[in-house]
């Protein structure tokens, strides 16, 4: 039995042709299975255009024995005509579409915030303030742009282009290409993840199933503004606030006891560890009185013959109304104990605030430490 699956191609194009305004037809397609060859009848219009089929090579060709009367398109495919009992037709396509095009368009520019960037996927990775914009032109050397298959993705959930959040706009007298800006602020909306990655998406009219695409992606820094209790206080009285526990490591006073932890020994008890989760963490020191400090070293919790030092943080100092940089520590190698040294300044409070996923690479959602060692 015959079964026939009918899939419209692409219901308009706009600028193809040099159409600015009015939607020209790009045929419609369908997918036929058959055990063996047939007639068919298909309602076409009066539209002139050509009526096609692919070939088990691969190639576009004209329907054998075609015929259309009053507006209904009649012809016969025998098995010969088949691939496998399946057979593609394309009906009405015009005279511009370019069957041979079995690519997607080209990323040529890309822009963050108006700065050219390398045309390709970039990782702006921890910032401070959010990217206004991000846009990306493509263009394609056989088919116009479809602004239809233009969209925009936000960490995975699908926006579609309009006049304020995704702009999809044409360049003037070439229909092949086009660009795609976003307004990160208004995309991102109520998202509150703390690692974003925006994808813009954009193909042509061809029949290939490819599409081109560009990503953004970038973690915000959100550190805390505010503490309840602390976690725990050490001898001296220094208050040590923390963002989470991991079960079995309550004991949050071991970061100041002076206490290292032995080789070859449980770091339970002598180390303090966040729970392992995508979010941001972070240890606060609050000091009886204010303090100079120009550095901190800090010790790793060793469990499995693995120094779990986290890659990515950033010291920050309390000036009285608000957080200051101290360091900022992008790439930290794995090590029993890692130093940092800042300009010197008198503070009452010290933030180590380590993003999200910027753990071990074995362990990214955990902030492990064992000792803090504050420099004069």
């Amino acid at each position: 039995m015959n079964r026939i699956l009918i899939q419209p191609l692409i219901a308009f194009a706009y600028l193809a042709c040099g159409l600015a305004e009015e939607p020209v037809s790009t045929g419609t397609s369908y997918d036929i299975e058959a055990v063996a060859g047939l007639t068919l009848s298909i309602p076409v219009g009066e539209v002139q255009a050509q009526n096609l089929f692919r070939t088990p090579k691969g190639e576009w060709k004209e329907l054998p024995n075609a015929q259309v009367k009053d507006g209904v398109l009649t012809f016969r495919l025998d098995a010969e005509h088949l691939h496998e009992g399946r057979v593609a037709l394309l009906l009405g396509r015009p005279e511009w579409l370019d069957l041979n095009d079995d690519s997607p368009p080209e990323v040529i520019r890309v822009l963050v915030n108006g700065n050219p960037v390398q045309p390709q996927s970039t990782d702006l990775g921890w910032v401070d303030e959010l990217p206004k914009t991000f846009e990306a032109v493509f263009e394609d050397a056989k088919n116009p742009i479809d602004p239809s298959k233009a969209r925009c993705l936000v960490n995975g959930r699908e926006i579609q282009p309009d006049s304020k959040s995704v702009v999809f706009r044409k360049v003037e007298g070439n229909p092949k290409s086009a660009s795609i800006v976003c307004s990160i602020p208004e995309v991102l909306g109520k998202e509150r993840s703390s690692r974003i990655t925006i994808v813009l998406l954009c193909d042509d009219y061809a029949l290939d199933e490819s599409d081109a695409s560009v990503s953004l992606s970038f973690q915000i820094a959100r550190p805390p503004t505010s503490f309840e209790k602390p976690a725990a206080k050490s001898a001296d009285g220094t208050a040590i606030f923390v963002d989470s526990i991991f079960k079995g490591y309550e004991n949050v006073e071991c970061l100041l006891d002076g206490k290292l932890q032995a080789p070859n020994t449980s770091t339970a008890g002598v180390s303090w560890a966040s729970k392992d989760s995508d979010e941001g963490h972070w240890v606060c020191f609050q000091f009886p009185k204010p303090r100079e400090f120009s550095g901190l070293k800090l010790f790793w919790a060793n469990w499995k013959d693995t120094n779990w030092t986290s890659r990515r943080f950033e010291v920050m100092t309390w000036t009285g109304t608000k957080w200051q940089h101290a360091v900022r520590v992008q790439n930290n190698q794995p090590a029993n104990s890692t130093s940092h040294k800042f300009e010197t300044v008198e503070t009452d409070r010290i933030l180590i605030f380590q993003p999200s996923g910027g753990g071990h690479e074995g362990y990214q959602g955990i902030f492990w430490m064992t000792e803090v060692e504050f420099l004069k």
